[in-house]
């Protein structure tokens, strides 16, 4: 008969399996709207991302002023967000207002300009009087790629 070779479980049970948890990109958009445009962006069904969307109800200034405080009072709590996005119309102000906005979010971190990048794609150096158009398909198709 030959010997058999015993295994060592030992080694097996020292080691600690680590889980890889995977790391959810975080969004905060923050609206003109205070139900519409909130509920639709929290009715992504995103399994790779986080989103806390909040209507404000505010004009474009105040409401960047707005997203600044919410981003800054939930890192206080330890909540960081990977994109920040402010959604408004500018058909419904004055052009100064939205321009002052644009510029707002140009003072901003890293992580609120992203609204401004995306306005800086389609302007000619003054956002208030470029055609009509919309801008919003830009964080749809980020949103999107996390579902």
């Amino acid at each position: 008969m030959g010997k058999t070779k015993k295994k060592d479980h030992r080694s097996a049970s020292l080691t600690r399996r680590q889980s890889m948890r995977e790391v959810k990109q975080s969004f905060l958009i923050v609206c003109e709207g205070v139900r519409t445009e909130p509920d639709y962006f929290k009715a992504f069904r995103m399994t790779a991302a986080t989103v806390k969307a909040v209507g404000q109800a505010m004009n474009t200034t105040s409401l960047v002023s707005k997203a600044i405080s919410i981003r800054d009072a939930d890192q206080k709590k330890k909540r960081t967000y990977d994109q920040c996005w402010v959604v408004f119309d500018k058909d419904d102000f004055p052009a100064k207002d939205f321009n002052d906005a644009n510029r707002l979010l140009h003072l901003q971190p890293q992580a609120i300009k992203n609204a401004s990048a995306v306005l800086a794609d389609v302007s000619h150096g003054n956002p208030a009087m470029e055609e009509s158009s919309t801008t919003v398909h830009l964080l749809v198709e980020e949103l999107n790629r996390f579902i």
